[in-house]
């Protein structure tokens, strides 16, 4: 219908959009989400979603408590220590090290995963919206105003500015 706007549309399919519902409103209202989806007609997995969100913040944990392990480990290095003990701390922290470089990983995966899920999720829509499959189910509130009559045929903004001259 607009084949001006097909240039805009390509772009915009590069265009990172976070998206607008926080997850953890979504984890406690799941059948407030499920609904939504259902009234807006998109088709959107919510509990992949869910286990996405319940799978990130499980990694998450674990990724603090390699860190918290770590820290706890370099303190202790710190303190006056034979040299049978400080290799065995230094043998710990550099496991620490690579464990905790692989769950950050994991967590990366993890994260991308979900929230390329959840921005397929649709924002919530007002009670009052009408629910309908299309345009037909929406009602018409109030007009203002009258429509205008012309005595000559409308041009759209783009025929305007190819005649005259000040649009590439």
């Amino acid at each position: 219908m607009y084949p001006h706007l097909a240039a805009l549309f390509d772009f915009l399919r590069f265009v990172k959009i976070p998206a607008m519902l926080d997850l953890k409103f979504v984890r406690n209202n799941p059948d407030v989400i499920r609904k939504n989806v259902a009234d807006r007609n998109v088709s959107v997995d919510v509990d992949a979603i869910l286990a996405l969100y319940d799978r990130r913040n499980e990694v998450l944990q674990t990724v603090e408590a390699l860190r918290t392990r770590r820290n706890e480990n370099a303190a202790a290095m710190k303190q006056k220590l034979d040299d049978e003990q400080r290799a065995g701390l230094i043998a710990e922290g550099k496991r620490l090290k690579e464990e905790i470089a692989g769950r950050e990983d994991e967590l990366k995966t993890v994260e991308r995963d979900l929230h390329e899920a959840a921005d397929a999720l649709p924002n919530l829509t007002h009670p009052d919206t009408p629910i309908g499959a299309d345009e037909s189910a929406n009602r018409e509130l109030e007009i203002v105003g009258t429509a205008p009559k012309f005595d000559f045929a409308p041009r759209d903004h783009v025929r305007l500015g190819t005649e005259l001259d000040i649009v590439e």
